[in-house]
Order: C-alpha cells, then structure tokens, then sequence
C-alpha cells in the first residue's frame, strides 16, 4: 500500500508541474488503476493490517465493497456479509425460459473457491437440505415486471448479535453476518426506451448472471477499477461475457477477498447525527418491548443495495419494524452523516409510544 500512495503521490506531482519527466509519465499510467481511491467509504486500510492475507487490496478492490447495516449497541456498524464457508450454495432457477446450457457454462466460467456452487432445478427436493440457496427467477417476456436491465439482485443479511451466543463466544464478530435469503431476477429480452425489444446475446446474459451472482454471494456494491465481475463498465462486462462463452474462467479476485474476512466481519461504524441516534435508541427499545410481549423476531436482516439500505426486525402475522437508509452508499462514500428513516408502520408506532408515555 505504501509503494501505491507514493506512486499516487509522484502522478500528482507530474500532474502539477509543467516540465513533468517522461518517467513520471510512464510512473502514471502504470498505477493509475492502483491510484483510483476506494468507493466503500470505510477505512479498509485498518482491515488490511487486521486480516494481511487479504495482500494489499490491488486487484481485489475488497474497499470498493458497500457494507450492510447493523447495529451493536447504540452503534451503527458496518458489517461484511456472506454465506458461510465450506457450503454448497444451490442456484435454483424458477421460470421457463431459461437457458441451461448458457447457465452451466457461466458457472462453470466463475473460479471462485469461496463457496461450491451447483445449478438446481425448481422441483428439485433436496436443494434446501444441501445448502443454502440463490433462487432465480426468469422473468419471460419483455413487459413482464421485473428487472430495469437484465438482472437484478436482492440479498438479505441476518445482522443478529453473536454477544448471547456461546456456540460464537469465540468468534472475533459480534455479528451473525450470514446470508439467509437472496433473489436474483433475469430477463433475457427487454424493452427498450425506443419500443425496441432487445434480446441478449449468451456473452451479455452470462456476464449479467455472473454479475448478479456476485452480489448474491455478499459483495454489494459495484468496484471503482480492474476486471472484475462486480464492475459497472459494459465494455469490462462484455469482456467478461465473451469468456463465458469461450470457455474460459473468470478471475474472482473481489469474491476471494470478501471469503477471507469472517462472516459479521464489522469494519467500521457509519456516522450519525444526534437526532439519528435518538431514533435508532427509540427503536431498539420498541423492538425489545415487541419482543417481551409477543416472541423473539427474524432478525434482523439487512438488505445493502446500489444506493439504500434497510434493516427490519419481522414477527409472525407480517409485524415488522423497519428502518431505511435511502442514501446509505454515497452518505458512506462522502463520509457524511446518515440518513434514518423509520418505516411508515414503524413511525405509527413510534408516534403512539410516545403519546403513551406523555399520559
């Protein structure tokens, strides 16, 4: 990491000085990928010292990555969120038109050690006994709801406290950071702004599946720089997409990064303001007072998303307790305060605590 920033430091001084030397030149465009500063907006260099197998963070990008919420205490934590290691994790596709043979060659095409992953079909029985799952569905039809694009990613984390759990007491986490549930939607034709149907070639289907596979194996967010299946640049994509169809693998170095840090991994504490810390008190106590009467809840579960993110407490009957982050990965990214909000339910009964209490 030093010898990055000090090559960071010498473009930035080749950038400033008018008669900058041909080497300095050759310096900048050799790391400028490695000089692109991380998107996460959480100080990965503290992770690097604490995990150093993790190497120095170029081409894994691991900084890039969006964490989800959780609290601990009165705090809002950042927390890393994955499947468990040594797992089988089931893709179990439901709908008709899917294309098999693209599907098989795109895993086929991901070398990624972290977990196995196996294609199930919808009827197959054993699928939740294997293993955890990755449900698809595929969507038929270019005016059927679903996706905006081509797929779609929705990964729900349980951030429940290990604190209480002696099976844990020696885990470093103090958070499960385990995922439970994730949906990945595809489409292979779409309507476009033009009325236009588009219909996806295998390279462009395989590397979205791929895409959207990652982000239900935890890594939410999308990388700055480098090949990587978690980027957003289409050209990177289409380069990925012709490897899948050529039968070559893909390097995963952002998803064997993200396999070494422990499940609930917490990698920082997200800023609040004093009104947002009053809020998230409030509602720690609801759901405690929710628990006490009724049963302990599922969860809870974080979703961590392109922009926002949730965090819900679920009971029986669809009681729920929620809240949302509407702004969570550029607030993180900008290092600003974050914004808290309860869900409309959630306000209701926060409203009426509060009359309760003013009797």
């Amino acid at each position: 990491m030093k010898l990055i920033a000090s090559l960071c430091e010498l473009r930035n001084l080749a950038r400033s000085t008018s008669r900058a030397s041909f080497v300095l030149g050759v310096l900048f465009f050799a790391v400028l990928l490695g000089c692109v500063p991380t998107v996460g907006g959480w100080d990965v260099d503290a992770l690097h010292l604490e995990l150093p197998a993790l190497g120095n963070g170029t081409p894994n990008r691991i900084g890039d990555l969006t964490p989800y919420p959780a609290l601990v205490g009165d705090a809002l934590a950042l927390v890393v969120c994955r499947f468990e290691e040594a797992k089988v994790v089931r893709v179990q596709v439901e709908g008709d038109d899917w294309p098999g043979e693209w599907s098989h060659r795109a895993l086929e095409a991901m070398a990624f050690d972290g977990v196995r992953l196996e294609l199930a079909s919808a009827g197959d029985a054993n699928s939740v006994e294997n293993g955890p799952l990755i449900r698809v569905q595929s969507i038929a039809g270019p005016d059927a709801s679903g996706p905006v694009g081509l797929g779609d990613t929705l990964a729900e984390c349980d951030v429940s406290s290990t604190i209480a759990q002696d099976a844990r007491a020696s885990s470093p986490s103090r958070v499960t950071g385990v995922l439970r549930d994730v949906t990945i939607r595809l489409r292979r034709r779409l309507r476009q702004q033009t009325g236009k149907i588009f219909e996806a070639s295998e390279a462009e289907w395989g590397a979205a599946f791929l895409h959207e596979l990652a982000h239900g194996l935890g890594f939410a967010g999308h990388v700055a720089t480098g090949e990587s299946v978690v980027q957003r640049e289409q050209s990177g994509l289409r380069w990925i997409g012709r490897n899948v169809v050529e039968g070559r693998r893909i390097p995963t170095p952002n998803l064997d990064a993200l396999y070494l840090i422990p499940n609930g991994y917490v990698v920082g504490e997200a800023n609040i303001d004093a009104s947002a810390a009053e809020l998230l008190k409030a509602v720690i106590h609801l759901v405690a007072e929710r628990t006490e009467r009724v049963g302990p809840p599922v969860g809870p579960r974080a979703i961590a998303g392109d922009r926002e993110a949730r965090l819900a407490w679920r009971w029986p009957g669809g009681l729920a307790i929620a809240l949302r982050f509407p702004d969570w990965s550029g607030e993180l990214k900008r290092k600003e305060s974050i914004t808290v909000e309860p869900s409309p339910a959630t306000r209701l009964l926060l409203e009426h605590r509060r009359r309760d209490e003013n009797l």
